[in-house]
């Protein structure tokens, strides 16, 4: 008389599971099981599917891309300060110059795009209040140069 052990590798013997866990189904069950097309099970339920290799790979590069894009965008906005940095030394005093301006907008473009991907609604609204700031300090500049070269020519 067998053991209850020796009893149950009896009754499981040659129905052992196979590597990874997957169950042999005939080729026709695998079908009704999985469909293809709308991966979801015959019944209607969604199928479990790990994600493949490939796309988690994607999703590591187009994160890795967007953190790259925020770090640009970051760059350019820090540049700002060192032009004017360096502006106002040579000067001796404090100055603005345009390209502070310039960097401003640049570096807000490539963060709020960042932001955008983020969708961090307060990122979003930090960087798009500053690039109306600094379109409308551009605007005044070249607005005030071009008043300022109309009344010398005429």
């Amino acid at each position: 008389m067998a053991t209850g052990r020796a009893r149950r590798r009896q009754r499981h013997r040659g129905r052992r599971p196979r590597p990874g866990g997957q169950r042999r189904f005939p080729p026709d069950r695998r079908r009704r099981l999985t469909s293809a097309r709308s991966g979801t099970t015959g019944h209607g339920f969604p199928s479990i599917r790990r994600p493949s290799e490939a796309r988690r790979k994607s999703a590591v590069q187009d994160s890795l891309i967007w953190i790259i894009i925020g770090f640009a965008g970051q760059a350019l906005f820090t540049m700002r300060f060192v032009v004017q940095w360096i502006a106002s030394e040579k000067a001796k005093r404090s100055l603005v110059p345009v390209a502070f301006w310039f960097f401003s907008v640049g570096g807000g473009v490539v963060l709020l795009a960042y932001a955008i991907h983020r969708e961090d609604p307060v990122f979003i609204a930090g960087q798009a209040g500053g690039l109306i700031i600094y379109a409308r300090n551009l605007w005044l500049i070249y607005g005030h140069k071009a008043k300022a070269g109309q009344e010398t020519a005429g």
